[in-house]
Formats: structure tokens, sequence, C-alpha cells
């Protein structure tokens, strides 16, 4: 819960009014209830300190412009059933949404004229939330895991780390394969790299390389990814 002091009206006007004028949104009732008692008709405003619920409103509706603050005219009208009205003045598109108890929303800005639909904000807004979610699911980010492997890792441990890899690749992610290299052994870095290409070489699954095996100041290391076909 966000809070502001109640001292300075002056200040407190401006601050008000520098908010409204940065989010053109719908400040309907839960907006105008906080600013009766913010701003009481007559009197001092007395020091005490308000919850502004409606900053969270805020938040939620910043993209979009809604009803009479859709300041612009004439706009393209949709109404509710997906039925083109053509280009209307605006004052008699929020009289069409007024009379059917829904709002009037622009939903392309950048159109000209800007296109703007007659249907409850609420639904509208489930609508987008849920299309992003499945755009979401679709576009799932690959995360990249790693592995790690030493220059004297015995035959065990590098089938246990290869099994790893392999079921890392298998759930769609990327491996980073580092070898890392200590104290002398920095000093047989091409034995250290036939050693790596060993290793990938019994990762039991198809995999492609971003890149090949590059050398970094505390050994090698590289990309890998699953590819469609199976070995």
């Amino acid at each position: 819960m966000s809070y502001i002091e109640l001292g300075d009206s002056d200040c407190l006007i401006r601050i008000a009014t520098s908010i409204k004028h940065s989010f053109p949104l719908r400040w309907d009732t839960p907006v105008n209830h906080w600013e009766r008692r913010i701003f009481p008709d007559a009197g001092s405003i007395p020091a005490i300190s308000t919850p502004l619920p409606f900053l969270n409103f805020i938040s939620i509706q910043k993209r979009y412009r809604i009803n009479q603050y859709i300041r612009i005219s004439p706009i393209r009208v949709i109404d509710e059933d997906g039925k083109n009205l053509g280009v209307l003045e605006t004052t008699e598109a929020l009289k069409i949404a007024h009379e059917r108890g829904l709002d009037l929303i622009e939903i392309s800005a950048t159109a000209r004229p800007p296109v703007c639909k007659i249907m409850g904000f609420g639904k509208f807004k489930y609508d987008r939330e849920k299309g992003e979610r499945e755009h979401g699911k679709k576009q799932k980010e690959v995360e990249v895991k790693a592995v790690r492997i030493g220059f004297t890792t015995g035959a065990h441990d590098l089938k246990r780390t290869a099994e790893q890899a392999k079921g890392f690749l298998e759930k769609g992610d990327k491996v980073r394969v580092e070898m890392r290299l200590r104290g002398r052994e920095k000093a047989h870095g091409d034995l250290a790299l036939k050693k790596f290409n060993a290793f990938l070489e019994i990762i039991q699954t198809e995999f492609g390389i971003e890149s090949p095996p590059k050398k970094f100041p505390r050994g090698f290391q590289t990309i890998i990814f699953k590819t469609h076909a199976s070995r």
C-alpha cells in the first residue's frame, strides 16, 4: 500500500495533477473516491496519511486510452460484436458506448484515423492478458545450463557429466560446457582441447555447436544445443 503525507495542499495538488497528466487513463470511481478524501470542498487539509490504492490502478491501465481520455477525433469504431461502425466523431462513439453500458477503448493509436473498440474494459484487459500468457508459453525463453569438467576428470565422472548434459539438451535447454585448467595444466592447451572434444563425443544425443570451443583465461568452453534428429 502506498501512502502520501497530506500537509502542504499546494504541493499535493501539483503532485496529483502531474500524475493525472502523465497517465491519460480512465480515472473513474476509484480515483474520484480518493480525490474526495484528499481534496475536501472547503477548509484546510489535515496532516494525515491516506492510502492511495489507485496507484495500482494506474499500473494496470496505463497502456490504454479509454472513454473521455481519447482526445483525437474522428476515430474508426468497432463494436462489441466486431462490426465496423465506420469513422465517427469521438463524442458520437462515446454516446454509443454509454448507451450500451460499455467502454470506448483505443486499440490502435498509430492508425489513421485511430481505431477504437466498444466493449467492457474488464473483458478487454482479460483477453489481452490471456493472449500475452499464451504467446509467452509459445515463446518460452531457452535457458542456458552449465556443466563443467576438468583436465584430470576420470572416465566415470565424464560419463556422468555427459548424461547430465544430455538431460538438459533433451529438455530444450542449451548447455555451456566448460573445462577448467589449473596451474601447470594451462601449459598443455592442445591436449586439453583434445580431451574437451572427446567429452563432447560421448554425449549420447544429437546436438549442434554454436561456435567452436573457445579458450578463455581458465580453460575452454562452448555452447551446444539440441537438434531434431536422434543419434
